[in-house]
Parts: C-alpha cells; structure tokens; sequence
C-alpha cells in the first residue's frame, strides 16, 4: 500500500447535527462528527472511483454547544405530480419534529485518500486534486454538517501549527457510534464497475466505542477488531 499523507481540513459552521439513531424519530445529535459524516463532507469537495476518503481523527476547537428547535415536516416525502398543500390529506402527514444539534462547531479533520488496488494512477496524483480544490473552495456539492441546510466552510491547513487554537478540554466517553454503512473498502471494486454492471454497494452497517479524550476522538480503520458490524462481519 502506497504512504497516505494526512491532509489536514479545518471546518467551521455555526449549526450541525450528526444524528444519533438511538433517538428514532427525533434528531439528537452526537457530540462529534461520525466516520460517515466526514466521509461524505468531504465526498462533496473531490471524489473519484478509484478513492476514499479515510478520516483519522478529529479535534474538537469549540466547546460542545446544543441548540433544539421543533420543526414542520412531512412523515412521507410529497408527490411532485401532486402538490396540493392546503388539503386535509396534506395535512395529516405533517408533523412537527425535534431537532437537537450542535451550534457554533469548530473542526480540525485528519484524513487520508486511500486508492483501490484496481487504480493505476499514482497516490499523490489524487492528494494533490484534492488539496487543490480544498484551496479554491471548490465543490461538487456543497458541504454540510449531517443536514442539508448546515453548510460549512472548509479551509486546507498545511501545518498543524497554523492552527493557533487548542483542542476543548473535553474528556467524554461516547458509548457506541455509527461508523458507516457499507465496507468503504469493498465498494471499490463496486463503484468502479457501475458504469459497466451497475453494481449496488451492499449495506454493512458498523459501529465503534467512540470516546473523546482532551478534545480530540480518533476512529479506528474499518478492519480493526474495534469495529463492530453487522453479523460480526
């Protein structure tokens, strides 16, 4: 396997919301990113098949702030072909919902490009597009936290010490986090062969004992022992 540089990406957002699923039908965010959720910000800025984004850790710059709102909304996605708002079925499928999320975040992300061993390219070549883009603040899709509507901005950091802020104090113990739901390794081989056979990533869900320790929570690799998947897999 080819040396991953750790790139280094500070995100900032006054609003964020990592979902615990424990909650079912009300939002309750974790304190902290998940795997996942740093995965896909990131999957916005640069992604190719032949890649994925790994994150190592992450340092937490804010203390943990919650903020909670009730909002309107739909219990089953409306009809485009039959948008009728005023009707009484329309209104029975609204309902309100609560949303607790974390406010004013501040993030310094470690991550990794890990490339599949189908790609011929050189490592470098997809680090170096990556920091790019992070530099223009260039995107596919904009990036977000957990929600649609929390935007972030996102800034490339060369050198930890350009960084003149600490981790939080925070010493938290988290229980069990989800780490993702499919094998980020695995679905290499499925990505780069959609186009051909439009092959289906297969859902994995796995999970991990997250802890925050002096501000910083680092996520084991998909393969430890640490993480827990779905039919001990």
């Amino acid at each position: 396997m080819p040396y991953q540089r750790d790139i280094l990406i500070r995100v900032r957002s006054p609003y964020a919301c990592f979902t615990n699923p424990l909650f079912r039908s009300e939002r309750f965010s974790y304190p902290c990113p998940t795997p996942s959720a740093i995965r896909g910000m990131l999957s916005n800025v640069f992604w190719k098949p032949e890649f994925q984004w790994v994150p190592k850790k992450v340092e937490i710059l804010s203390p943990i702030e919650y903020f909670n709102f009730y909002g309107n909304e739909y219990k089953t996605i409306p009809s485009l072909f039959n948008l009728t708002p005023m009707d009484e079925e329309s209104k029975a499928n609204r309902t309100q919902r609560l949303t607790t999320g974390l406010s004013n975040v501040d993030y310094l992300i470690t991550a990794q490009i890990v490339t599949s061993a189908q790609t011929t390219d050189a490592q470098n070549k997809y680090e170096e597009s990556a920091i790019r883009r992070l530099k223009k603040g260039q995107w596919f899709k904009k990036p977000y936290m957990g929600i649609k509507e929390y935007s972030v901005d996102l800034e490339f950091v060369e050198k930890r010490e350009h960084v003149h802020k600490s981790p939080a104090p925070i010493n938290k113990e988290l229980g069990i986090m989800v780490f993702d739901v499919f094998n980020p390794y695995e679905c290499f081989t499925n990505r780069f062969d959609r186009k051909k056979n439009l092959i289906k990533d297969k859902v994995l869900r796995s999970y991990f004992n997250a802890e925050i320790r002096d501000g910083v929570i680092h996520y084991p690799d998909f393969n430890d022992s640490a993480v827990l998947k779905d039919g001990g897999r």
